[in-house]
């Protein structure tokens, strides 16, 4: 069933019109700069399509192109046009989802939250509605570590951050301190931004390239980092052995990898 209101959605959005499939035009780029340009949008539609299972295709693709925005109005087509509840709510739900993703130079959350309220107010026998119930958590979660605290909630919180750091520590020595502080403070996504940045940065000795990747894959199993994902763990995992058989990670990383699917077996 998700895989036909797939193709189906891919079809109407083929008809409409929106900046993400305009022609590409890069003007002053060489090959060399180009083939980068390229390098980097694929590397934020990974990391984003790891980040969300949820999204479409055509979701990522516009916010690894840096084009959200301009898909909003075809969603929103489809949520004003002739179609079935589901798939308005559909249309609403990957709203929100483009909103709310790390990935979206554009994110908002406010109104990612008022789409996913919408979602819930207009169709609230929806099988989404359980999911939009998780991402408005993230999102709390999000708005958590911007609030004011007294003086005896702040001694709370730091200590919390404290606690979790040590966790983080005697749970996984390889860990670098920016990733440790990163899961400490609930702000995971942050350091893997940065770690897939240095990543794709062609100026940096393979070797650091490597690191980087090898500390998003720890990142994400992490037992300390709230947003814990074992699946995107070990996605990063096995693009480090793909793409650098080479590497003096493999071996931690194929370590790591056993270490999730015994911790699986076992849970």
């Amino acid at each position: 069933m998700r895989l036909s209101f797939t193709l189906l959605f891919a079809i109407y959005l083929t008809g409409c019109s929106f900046g993400a499939t305009a022609p590409l035009v890069v003007a002053g780029l060489g090959v060399t700069e180009y083939g980068r340009f390229k390098s980097e949008i694929r590397e934020r539609a990974e990391a984003c399509r790891a980040s969300e299972d949820d999204l479409l295709p055509r979701s990522v693709d516009a916010i690894s192109r840096g084009n959200a925005l301009d898909l909003i109005p075809a969603f929103e087509s489809v949520y004003n046009g002739d179609f079935s509840d589901e798939m308005k709510a559909q249309a609403l739900y990957q709203i929100g989802l483009i909103y709310m993703n790390e990935y979206n130079q554009d994110r908002d959350d406010q109104k990612a939250i008022i789409y996913f309220n919408r979602l819930k107010v207009e169709f609230p026998s929806s099988s989404l509605c359980a999911d939009v119930d998780e991402h408005l958590a993230i999102i709390n979660q999000r708005r958590e570590s911007a609030v004011s605290y007294d003086s005896k909630m702040l001694t709370k919180f730091h200590q919390g951050i404290k606690a979790r750091a040590e966790s983080c520590v005697a749970d996984e020595a390889a860990l670098l301190p920016e990733a440790v502080d990163a899961i400490s403070k609930k702000q995971a996504y942050k350091a893997i931004k940065v770690f897939l940045a240095l990543h794709q940065d062609e100026s940096l000795p393979l070797i650091e390239r490597e690191h980087a990747l090898f500390q998003v894959g720890l990142i994400y199993m992490s037992k300390a980092n709230v947003h814990r994902d074992d699946e995107h763990a070990i996605y990063y995992f096995r693009k480090l052995l793909t793409q650098h058989p080479d590497s003096l990670y493999c071996v931690d990383a194929q370590a790591r990898i056993d270490e999730i699917y015994t911790r699986q077996n076992q849970g």
